[in-house]
């Protein structure tokens, strides 16, 4: 399978960038625009990254969107059991998008921590712990996509 990271047509509030990268690592695109947006706050480069993305990045072609998150349920079946196969589909395809939930309240939940702790306790400074963050999504990522 030869994956392409597109900007989305169907997932964009700008340029579908966040939608895309979203769509390419199988994650929920709200937790991708509210990493872009605690990178604007951590410097600034937020903005840069999602700029250059947005020039660099070619939109998802029209015909063929191979991105689209449609349900497999939609997709037409041909096999002698069409009625079990589409709710089988329909079963992986809530379970994957319960999984991509649970994974976005995860992050938000120790992102708020973080937040939390860097404005109550003294010498607790969130810059310190952002490198963590990122190995730590960046693990559950690599572990996400080898099941």
């Amino acid at each position: 399978m030869n994956k392409k990271l597109y900007r989305s047509r169907k997932d964009k509030m700008l340029g579908g960038v966040a939608g895309g990268i979203a769509e390419y690592f199988d994650l929920d695109p709200t937790l991708v625009r509210i990493l872009f947006i605690v990178t604007v706050f951590m410097g600034g480069s937020g903005i840069l990254g999602y700029i250059i993305l947005w020039i660099v990045v070619p939109e998802a072609p029209y015909p063929n969107d191979v991105h689209t998150e449609t349900p497999p349920s939609a997709q037409p079946q041909d096999t002698g059991n069409a009625s079990q196969t589409q709710q089988d589909d329909q079963r992986v395809y809530e379970q994957h998008i319960h999984k991509r939930k649970s994974f976005a309240g995860a992050v938000l939940i120790i992102l708020g921590f973080l937040f939390l702790a860097d404005n109550y306790f003294p010498h607790f400074y969130f810059h310190d712990f952002w490198p963590l963050v990122l190995v730590a999504i960046g693990l559950a990522l690599l572990l996400n996509s080898k099941k």
